[in-house]
Order: C-alpha cells, then structure tokens, then sequence
C-alpha cells in the first residue's frame, strides 16, 4: 500500500480525534466517526483523559466530522476579509485588471497569494485571458456582474453578429 489514502481505504472503519471548539486548553476530546461501511450512522463521541483513563460522556455529540474539519468562520479570518474589502475595491466598477499587477499590489499591501486567492474564489471573481497588440496573453480579474442585471437571451443571429463585430475587433499576429 502506498499514499496517505491507502491506510483509510483499506479500513472497514475509521475514527479521529479532535479537541472540541474551545481549544486545545480544555481537556474535552471528541471521537469523530470519519469513514464506515460496516456501521449505521455511527455517532460522535466526547470523552476526557483523567489519571490516565478514558472517560466518555454518557451522550453521543451532534456534530459530524465534516463540522469539525471545516473552514473557520469569517470570525476567524481577518486578513481574508481585509482581501475580499481590498479586491472589491481595487476592480470596483466593472473593470477588469491584469493578475500579474493585482499580485504585485497584493504584496505590497502585505497579503500571501493564498489569502489572495481565497478571496477571489469567495468574490466569484472571474479570471480570462486578454492578448495585447503582438498576440501576447495574459490573465485578467474581474468581478462578476451584479445581482439582478439579467443577461438577455441572443438570437442565433444576434450572436452570429456579435461574434463577427468581436472578430473584426481582434487584432491578430498573422501567421506566415
């Protein structure tokens, strides 16, 4: 067996344990049922450490594994709410920006290119490709559009239209 997965998938049953939200400080543990398939519904379990023997609670918990190992609430994410006001800010009005220049920026306003990206992932930020003049692509952000701003539905022949006026538009490198 090779890979962090194989040991859990060739168990019948597979259980972890975390410490409860309050913390490491407090004593109280949970035993989270993670993967079964030969047990209904398995529940979780709190229990203690004292003088070296396991005390359970006498009732099952009511929270899943899933609970436990999700992403922190907002609460708990300062500097990814600092992103998400940052890059509202900086591609407000429907503008479209460069992510090269939106990178350097977000560096020197001090955020880690992981934050930045949970950001743009909350926001729903869209991310295209542009060619300049010479043919060269490079990716752009851009917010989606507002709630509300129903999208008309084109005809076949309205998109035909559209399509040509875009092609014509396009300057492209030609090809010898």
């Amino acid at each position: 067996m090779m890979g962090s997965l194989a040991f859990p998938a060739a168990a019948r049953t597979v259980w972890g344990i975390s410490p409860t939200a309050d913390g490491a400080k407090n004593p109280r543990r949970l035993l989270l049922p993670i993967k079964h398939n030969i047990l209904k519904n398995p529940t979780t379990l709190a229990f203690e450490i004292k003088d070296g023997q396991l005390i359970f609670e006498d009732k099952p918990v009511n929270i899943t594994a899933d609970e436990v190992l999700a992403p922190k609430s907002n609460i708990e994410a300062p500097e990814r709410d600092r992103a998400v006001d940052w890059l509202k800010q900086l591609l407000a009005g429907g503008q479209s920006m460069s992510s090269n220049e939106i990178f350097k920026l977000a560096e020197q306003e001090g955020f880690k290119e992981r934050t930045l990206a949970t950001a743009r992932k909350e926001l729903g930020i869209k991310c295209f490709p542009e060619f300049d003049e010479e043919g060269n692509k490079s990716w752009h952000w851009k917010l989606p559009e507002p709630d509300g701003g129903e999208k008309k539905q084109l005809s076949m022949s309205e998109m035909m239209a559209k399509l040509n006026k875009m092609k014509k538009d396009m300057k492209l490198p030609k090809l010898t």
